[in-house]
């Protein structure tokens, strides 16, 4: 039913191709006559206007719409992205900007098959018809949400291919993408890049560890202990005096964190929650908010001040209504959705109640403030709000000290302040974990972490030339190329006739596509100067994914020239230089010019 073209490149800026996931769809002729006056609600469901139209038309305008939920969800950020570009619908074809291959791909299937499911079910009222669309839309969008990259990373994403940069998914089965070719790349994935330490991951997920580390630089830390048992937890608060905080050493977002322990007895119950979770922590208390310092490449970008979940009573609903409430608004944030919402069985979030005398039922007062949890994790309930404009220097620089004896190229120093204006050295500040993999989703983060990984300005760009033409011609000269690229010692990366190499080694085993192989040529870290022998056809009918051309060598007639410039698919319309039929000596003088490009 649903047919999936090769990617189609259109300008979104001067000299920035953008790539465009291109289908078809062959909609049955049919269906039972209920539906199609169903879908008319359905079609306002999903925002569209109504037109006259005949069936296929308007499920192929349904299949858009719903594409375009699946990959961007409720983000206004991203909204803004995808609403900015042309679309183009036809009868039963039409095409979508992305930001990730492997996300569209699955939404344009989820979206083909919902309308199929949905058009074909039996058994139908209006009212089961609309419930049942609404389902599948969320059943659907929940799939995609598993394979897709957070905000965060998206937003990486989608600034990298305005900045010209070439951007791939590296892995199918997990969002891990690589920014740049051959030699010039860099990896993400999640808060980490290529160049993100092994052991400073190790040092920063081992709370301990870390604070440790810290007091030894002369960084402020809070004393603390890793303990097994119970005996050793009540032995640790005793020589740190209570209050004391109670965490797992080694868990990430607010896992099993309890702040505030006054006492054996809280100190009993925070222990067996976090004990589910390997060694304990106990550690000093320190009063004050609590800060998310952004650093990337030794300088501090952004400063995030983390509120705990808190409700306001009404005088007549529930704290369990409230929560209730809460969850719904939380499930709508993009960012915030992939977290698990505040929960009414969290004995964290019990405790928290019982310390305020309240429990799911209490009916708080107006205006009375009710703690759900004493962490300010974004990821447990917590609300992030930007100061980094509030920040005092010192503060800055505190941080960028820490991720620096860590190691991390990239990190959020967690930061507990009573006055993040006011110097650590003023108030007793104190750095309470440094987390080697941090949102970047509440900053104007993606500029930094893209300045920091494409320094020299190159967009991670390596020469691409592609000849196109019958074997014979273009034989001649990717053999001239080759022998040019050797005499400056360059790794050429060399794609022709079904076949892959780089340097003298192949790296295909198996008959591929032009595409297919020259993505294994870019993704290889070695490579310098990528050639590319295609014939007119395949790249017509298949093009090559790449969104950009240092050279392209045409040998073949003025015809074929045409229809090849005027493709989206092949993306020699926009290539740097085009010589068409050159000589030696023209061949030569380019060769000369271009090779600083990538020295």
């Amino acid at each position: 039913m649903l047919k999936k073209h090769p990617i189609e490149w259109r300008e979104c800026a001067q000299g920035i191709l953008h790539p465009f996931f291109s289908c078809s769809v062959a909609w049955p002729e049919s269906y039972p006559e209920g539906h199609i006056l169903y879908l008319v609600d359905f079609e306002r469901m999903l925002g569209l206007q109504q037109h006259e139209s005949s069936i296929g038309p308007r499920l192929t305008r349904a299949a858009q719409s719903i594409v375009r939920y699946l990959q961007i969800g409720n983000s206004d950020y991203l909204a803004q992205w995808y609403d900015a570009f042309p679309f183009c619908c036809r009868e039963n074809a039409f095409i979508f900007p992305f930001f990730d291959e492997v996300v569209a791909s699955e939404s344009a299937t989820a979206a083909v098959t919902q309308l199929h499911v949905l058009m074909n079910g039996t058994g139908y009222d209006k009212a089961h018809f609309l419930e049942r669309a609404h389902r599948l839309l969320e059943d659907a969008r929940e799939r995609i949400v598993r394979i897709a990259p957070r905000e965060g990373v998206a937003r990486v994403l989608i600034r990298a291919r305005q900045r010209g940069i070439p951007v791939s998914r590296h892995a199918k089965m997990a969002p891990v993408y690589r920014f740049g070719n051959g030699y010039l790349q860099q990896r993400i994935w999640r808060g980490y890049t290529s160049n993100t330490s092994h052991i400073a991951t190790v040092l920063s997920t081992q709370k301990h560890l870390t604070a440790q580390l810290l007091r030894e630089y002369g960084l402020p830390a809070p004393q603390n202990y890793p303990v097994e048992d119970l005996a050793h937890a009540r032995k640790a608060a005793s020589l740190i005096g209570y209050p004391v905080v109670v965490k797992p050493s080694s868990t990430d977002f607010g896992t099993a964190v309890s702040i505030g322990i006054n006492n054996d007895t809280e100190l009993s119950h925070a222990f067996s929650v976090a004990r589910k979770f390997g060694v304990v922590l106990v550690e000093k208390h320190i009063d004050g908010h609590d800060f998310r310092l952004h650093v990337v490449n030794d300088r501090c970008v952004g400063v995030i001040r983390r509120d705990p979940p808190t409700l306001v009573g009404n005088g007549v609903d529930s704290v369990e209504t409230l929560i209730a409430r809460m969850t719904m608004l939380r499930t709508q944030d993009p960012e915030l959705q992939r977290y698990k919402p505040v929960s009414i069985e969290d004995p964290l979030v019990r405790s928290a109640l019982q310390r305020q005398k309240l429990t799911i039922k209490s009916v708080a007062e107006k205006g009375q403030m009710i703690r759900l949890r004493d962490n300010a994790n974004v990821s447990t309930g917590g609300v992030a709000t930007l100061v980094t404009s509030e920040a005092h220097p010192d503060n800055l620089r505190l941080a960028e000290r820490a991720a620096s004896c860590l190691g991390l190229d990239v990190a959020g120093v967690d930061f507990i302040s009573r006055d993040i204006s006011v110097s650590w050295r003023e108030n007793g500040g104190v750095i309470c974990e440094v987390n080697p993999n941090p949102g970047i989703s509440h900053l104007d983060a993606e500029k930094f972490l893209l300045d920091y990984l494409f320094s020299d300005h190159s967009c991670g760009r390596i020469p691409v030339v592609v000849i196109v033409g019958k074997k014979a011609h273009t034989l001649v000269f990717s053999d001239l190329l080759h022998e040019l690229a050797r005499s400056k010692n360059l790794v050429i990366g060399h794609v022709a006739s079904g076949l892959a190499r780089i340097g003298e080694w192949p790296i295909s085993g198996r008959e591929q596509s032009c595409s297919e192989l020259l993505f294994l040529v870019l993704a290889a870290s070695e490579t310098q100067f990528v050639t590319v022998e295609v014939s007119p056809s395949e790249l017509l009918h298949n093009g090559l994914n790449i969104g950009y051309c240092t050279l392209a060598v045409l040998c073949c007639g003025d015809k074929l020239i045409e229809n090849i410039c005027s493709s989206t698919r092949s993306v020699i319309s926009a290539a740097d230089t085009i010589l068409t039929r050159p000589s030696v000596e023209q061949l030569t003088r380019w060769f000369e010019r271009s090779i600083s490009f990538c020295r």
